[in-house]
């Protein structure tokens, strides 16, 4: 209950971070500047308080935390747990009730980026059988070492506070559909928003673990469900061309995690230029949703952030006659990219390479021949773009393990962490499905 001399309702889950339910913003104790604002989305709103509370203990957090909220409430007794759960659903949804994080979890996130080991995001999984969060009940106190915060906390410190209140882990695969159901509503109420700001993207593809993540994401064509060989095999298809590299031979595709993706929803458009790619209204895709601990012992995949070094590296373990050290060293900066991106524009705007998804070698080459290029440049051209064939680091590739947002609409410029994904055993979707691994929505449409 409210006491008098106390302002707010202070809970702490088992990840250790520390939440703030108070009116108004006087809480009487430092929090971070905003509020969580993802809360007041109905959905969102509800399973933030379900997922503070342990199973099977409702009635006693929530109930105190409703009497804080109400403190003239009467006959609390005679609601029912699910009864106070909506009705602070929809204090949260009208902003009578509001929610910080406190300043203590911000020092706990600066600490951590000092030793440069970032906590996980509150809800990503740990292990198989993630604990549940539960509520601490009580009160928030006034005293001055909650008050006392140091001031010299770095930007990128709260950009990853940020950025850990914001993230969205599904429990399993149904859940995951139903968390882009409500996003979808949301975005055809209120416009679309990146979750992300581009200051905490960098900081989630510096030290976060994206693909590390349990639930990753593949957007894809759907002719891509089915191999061409077996046309009449429901989900023949793979997660990505195989390739046979020196560890294995598999599929071979760019992704990114759930929580990168979500707020984008499934509308295909909006998915594309996240990813940095060309949106085509001619053709159909799906979003293929992956439960990585379900798939990796069947798949041996193996996965790297999108970087400069990484994918180096990886060419040069998998592929390494035909993509030498040496040659990433000259052409894996971004001075070289910029160069491989001016020059490839050049040659579709020539009319030279048919169109921007264009890898077709002996085209470029003609429209190079046009150029008066030194022959050496040329052919390092030519093997880059050999390279964006085998291995998929396109003409708007970044370098810094981040896509280019290509929404001209969007306050951002970069779109999403991406990964770069290896399975080293060559494994169809059908054989994923049956082992509720992947769930696939198809025909995805425009919100």
């Amino acid at each position: 209950m409210n006491i008098p001399g106390q302002k707010g309702f202070k809970v702490t889950d088992l990840m250790g971070n520390h939440y703030l339910f108070c009116h108004s913003y006087d809480a009487g104790i430092e929090v971070v500047p905003t509020h969580l604002t993802f809360v007041e989305d109905a959905y969102y709103g509800r399973t933030f308080l379900q997922e503070l509370c342990e199973l099977g203990s409702l009635e006693g957090a929530l109930r105190d935390l409703y009497l804080y909220a109400r403190s003239h409430a009467h006959h609390l007794h005679q609601k029912s747990d699910w009864d106070v759960l909506i009705q602070l659903t929809k204090m949260l949804e009208t902003g009578e009730l509001k929610v910080w994080l406190t300043r203590d979890i911000l020092k706990e996130h600066a600490a951590a980026l000092r030793s440069k080991d970032v906590p996980m995001a509150s809800g990503a999984a740990t292990s198989n059988t993630p604990a549940k969060p539960v509520i601490r009940r009580r009160q928030a106190e006034e005293s001055t070492s909650e008050r006392e915060t140091s001031a010299s906390v770095h930007e990128s410190d709260m950009s990853a506070v940020d950025a850990a209140s914001k993230a969205v882990q599904p429990a399993n695969l149904a859940e995951a559909k139903v968390l882009l159901a409500n996003r979808r509503k949301q975005i055809a109420a209120t416009g679309y928003q990146p979750k992300y700001s581009d200051k905490e993207l960098k900081q989630l593809a510096e030290h976060g673990d994206v693909g590390g993540e349990r639930f990753q994401v593949r957007f894809m064509e759907m002719s891509y469900l089915i191999d061409r060989n077996t046309p009449d095999d429901p989900l023949s298809g793979k997660l990505g061309m195989v390739m046979k590299g020196e560890s294995g031979e598999g599929a071979k595709y760019w992704s990114t995690s759930f929580d990168q993706l979500e707020d984008a929803d499934s509308d295909p458009k909006l998915i594309s230029e996240k990813l940095g790619l060309e949106y085509d209204s001619g053709t159909s895709y799906c979003l293929v949703i992956v439960d990585t601990q379900k798939a990796a012992p069947l798949t041996g995949v193996k996965s790297v952030s999108a970087t400069f070094n990484n994918v180096s590296e990886f060419a040069n373990t998998e592929l390494p006659k035909q993509f030498s050290k040496d040659f990433t060293n000259r052409v894996m900066t971004p001075k070289f990219q910029e160069f491989y991106s001016e020059h490839y524009s050049a040659a579709v705007n020539s009319g030279d390479l048919p169109h921007q998804w264009s890898r077709d070698t002996d085209a470029f080459q003609n429209y190079l021949q046009t150029t008066d290029l030194p022959l050496e440049d040329q052919e390092l051209l030519i093997t880059r773009m050999e390279m964006h064939d085998r291995i998929g680091n396109n003409q708007d590739y970044l370098g810094t393990g981040l896509t280019k947002e290509l929404n001209s609409e969007s306050p951002n410029s970069c779109g999403v962490v991406e990964t770069l994904n290896f399975e080293r055993k060559t494994v169809n979707l059908k054989a994923l499905h049956e082992a509720g691994a992947i769930t696939i929505i198809k025909d995805l449409e425009i919100v």
